[in-house]
C-alpha cells in the first residue's frame, strides 16, 4: 500500500487515497501495527500526498498522518513521527493555500491529542508559523489556522514560550471576531460556522487565561468575546453561536470570573455581559465560581448598583442569582458586610418598571437574551410548553432576586417595602397580567410571587398597599385556563394575606371576587402544577394555597354568617374538605 502511494500515475489517484484512508485505520487498530506503518516509510507517502494530491487526497493525508503520529509515545516522536511534524511545519508555508490549509488542519489535531507535545519547543514552533496564517484571505485557512492555534492554547499556562508568542496573535484573533460579528448581524451563516469549527474562540479563552490579569492583554480577549456574544445563540440556519463554545468548555469561565472580581469597572461591565449570557447553560458552574473568587460578589453588586447599562445591570443580577441558588446566606453576610446590601435591593426596586423591548426600556438595550435555567441541563424537560417557569429571563431576573432576597428574613421585607416595592409590583402586573400570550417572559407570576413572600409580614400585611393589592391579584383569576402559574402564585399572595392578615383583610378577599378563581384551582391535577408545587417548596410556601385561603376565610363570623344565608338557596353539590358552602354555591354559579 506504501508504495501503491508512492506511485505518481493518474489513474490511480483513487486508489492512493484509498490506501492512505486503510493505512489510517490500521493505525487505529494497535500500537505495534501503527509502528509497522510508521516503519515501512509511510511517512514520506503521505506527505508526498499532503502536497501534490487533489483536494480529497490531502484530507486524507492530513487525518492519516494524524492517526499515525498522535499515536506513538514521546519517544518514537523523535524518529519518523518527527519528521513528518517538521514537514508539516514546514508546509504552513507553501504559496498553494489549500496545502497550507491542510496541513494546519492535521496540526491541530495532533495538538488537541497530544499534550505532551504542546509543552515542546514544537508547539512554539508551530505556533509561529500558524500565526502568520491568520491574516489569510479565504475561510479553509482562517478556520484551520484558529483551530491550530486553539489547540496549542491549551496548555498555555504550562508553556511559557507559547504564553508569550501567543500574546502577538491577539490583535489578529480579535479581528477575526470583529467580522465575524460583522458578518452575522446580516446572518452569514457560513462564516459563523467556520469561526465555531475553527476554535478561535477557545483560542481567545486560552490568551485570557496567559494574560493573567494583565490589563492590556485582558482588554482586547474580552473585547472581542463581547463582540461575540452579541450574537444570537442560534441562528436561523440552526448555527449555534461562536459563543456558546465557552459554555460547552467550562474551564473557559474562569479567567472571565476573575476579570470580574479584581478588573478595572469597564472591563468588569464586558465580562459580566459575557458571563450572563452563559448562565442559561451553566448556571451551577457560573454561580460557583462567582460564590468562590474572592470579591467577586461585591463587585457585581457594585456594578448593578452603579452602572448606566441595563444589559450589565440585569446581567449582574442572572450573576447573583446563580450565585444564590447555592450560595445564598454567604451572599446576604458578604454584601451586608461590604455595606451594598441595602443599596442592591433599593437598586433591584428601582428596576421593577423595566421592560424587555428596547424602544421602551429607555436605553435601547434588549435584555431577553439574558436567560438562567433553573434546572441543570440534564434535568431540564425539553417540553419548554409544559414547564413554563424553567427558565427566568430578562426583566424577571431581578424580582427574581429580589425573591431570594425575601425569602431570607423579616428585615430584608421590611427594606423592599420601605423601597416602595409593594406599588410598583401592583402596578406591574395590572401592565402585565395579560401579556403572557406568545411572551414566555411575562412577569406577571414573579410578582405575584414577590408579593407571597413580602405579605408573611404582618406590619406589611396590614398596610394600605397591601388592601389595596388584594382586587389587583384577584384580577390574575381570569388569566387564559393553562396559565395556572398567574392563578396559583395570586393565590399565594392571597393566602399570606389571610394568613397574617387583620379581620378587615380577610373580608376584603371574600368581597374581592376571589372565590371563584380560588375554586378553580381546586381541581388542578398535581401533575399539571408539579413545576408549581416545587417553587412553593424552594420559596418556603405552602403547597395548596387555595385551600388554605378559602378555609381561612370561613372561619369569620361574618362570612360564615352570609354562608348560613346563601344555604336557603340550596346547592347541587356537597362541601368538601372543610370548605364553606358558600364557596361551592359560588363554584355551582360559575
Amino acid at each position: 500500500m506504501v508504495l501503491l502511494i508512492h506511485h505518481s500515475s493518474c489513474d490511480i489517484f483513487k486508489a492512493k487515497e484509498d490506501s492512505a484512508t486503510i493505512l489510517g485505520n490500521l493505525c487505529n487498530h494497535s500500537e505495534d501495527i501503527r509502528a509497522c506503518v510508521e516503519s515501512a516509510d509511510a511517512v514520506p507517502a503521505l506527505l508526498w500526498l499532503l502536497k501534490n494530491e487533489s483536494d480529497n487526497g490531502k484530507e486524507i493525508a492530513s487525518k492519516t498522518l494524524n492517526h499515525l503520529i498522535h499515536k506513538s509515545d514521546t519517544g518514537t516522536i523523535r524518529s519518523a513521527a518527527n519528521d513528518a511534524v517538521e514537514t508539516m511545519i514546514k508546509i504552513l508555508n507553501s504559496p498553494k493555500e489549500e496545502t497550507q490549509a491542510k496541513s494546519a488542519s492535521a496540526l491541530a489535531g495532533l495538538f488537541h491529542c497530544r499534550k505532551d507535545l504542546r509543552e515542546t519547543h514544537i508547539a512554539v514552533k508551530t505556533l509561529w508559523s500558524v500565526m502568520k496564517l491568520i491574516d489569510g484571505q479565504t475561510d479553509k485557512i482562517l478556520m484551520a489556522a484558529s483551530s491550530c492555534l486553539a489547540a496549542i492554547f491549551l496548555s498555555i499556562k504550562q508553556n511559557k514560550d507559547v504564553a508569550a508568542i501567543g500574546r502577538d496573535a491577539l490583535a489578529p484573533l480579535v479581528s477575526l471576531a470583529n467580522s465575524t460579528v460583522l458578518e452575522c448581524r446580516s446572518i452569514n451563516q457560513p462564516l459563523s460556522d467556520t469561526i465555531n469549527r475553527s476554535g478561535a474562540v477557545l483560542a481567545l479563552a486560552g490568551l485570557l487565561e496567559a494574560a493573567n490579569g494583565e490589563a492590556a492583554a485582558t482588554s482586547e480577549v474580552v473585547d472581542a468575546l463581547v463582540l461575540l456574544s452579541k450574537l444570537p445563540k442560534v441562528s436561523s440556519g440552526h448555527t449555534k453561536a461562536p459563543w456558546t463554545v465557552l459554555a460547552e468548555n467550562p474551564h473557559t469561565i474562569l479567567p472571565l470570573v476573575s476579570c470580574v472580581a479584581d478588573a478595572a469597572p469597564s472591563l468588569q461591565d464586558k465580562a459580566i455581559e459575557v458571563l450572563s449570557r452563559l448562565c442559561s447553560d451553566q448556571h451551577d458552574i457560573v454561580g460557583g465560581l462567582v460564590s468562590e473568587i474572592p470579591g467577586c460578589i461585591s463587585s457585581v453588586a457594585r456594578r448593578v448598583i452603579g452602572s448606566n447599562m441595563l444589559k450589565v445591570k440585569v446581567g449582574g443580577c442572572s450573576l447573583l442569582v446563580c450565585a444564590a441558588k447555592e450560595h445564598c446566606q454567604k451572599q446576604i453576610e458578604i454584601l451586608s458586610d461590604s455595606s451594598l446590601y441595602i443599596q442592591l435591593i433599593h437598586s433591584l426596586v428601582s428596576m421593577i418598571h423595566m421592560t424587555n423591548l428596547p424602544s421602551e426600556n429607555g436605553s435601547g438595550e434588549n435584555i431577553s437574551d439574558i436567560k438562567i435555567s433553573r434546572h441543570s441541563k440534564e434535568n431540564n424537560n425539553s417540553d419548554e410548553t409544559v414547564c413554563r417557569t424553567a427558565v427566568i429571563s430578562g426583566n424577571m431576573i431581578p424580582l427574581w432576586l429580589l425573591a431570594v432576597f425575601a425569602r431570607h428574613d423579616s428585615k430584608t421585607r421590611a427594606e423592599i417595602l420601605e423601597a416602595g416595592a409593594v406599588e410598583m409590583l401592583m402596578e406591574k402586573i395590572s401592565q402585565n397580567a395579560f401579556l403572557y400570550v406568545g411572551e414566555e417572559d411575562s412577569t406577571a407570576w414573579v410578582c405575584a410571587l414577590l408579593l407571597a413572600l413580602l405579605f408573611q409580614e404582618r406590619e406589611i400585611n396590614r398596610s394600605n398597599a397591601a388592601l389595596h393589592s388584594i382586587p389587583v391579584l384577584s384580577n390574575l383569576f381570569r388569566s387564559d385556563e393553562q396559565a395556572y402559574r398567574y392563578r396559583y402564585f395570586a393565590a399565594q399572595a392571597l393566602a399570606s394575606l389571610v394568613c397574617n392578615g387583620s379581620r378587615g383583610t380577610l373580608l376584603a378577599v371574600a368581597n374581592s371576587g376571589a372565590a371563584t378563581g380560588l375554586i378553580s384551582l381546586l381541581g388542578c391535577a398535581e401533575v399539571d402544577i408539579a413545576d408549581l408545587l416545587e417553587l412553593s417548596e424552594e420559596f418556603m410556601l405552602v403547597p395548596n394555597p387555595d385551600q388554605i385561603t378559602l378555609e381561612r376565610l370561613f372561619r369569620v363570623d361574618d362570612i360564615r354568617k352570609s354562608e348560613e344565608s346563601l344555604s336557603k338557596h340550596g346547592s347541587r353539590v356537597k362541601a368538601k374538605n372543610g370548605i364553606g358552602r358558600e364557596l361551592v354555591y359560588a363554584w355551582n354559579q360559575g
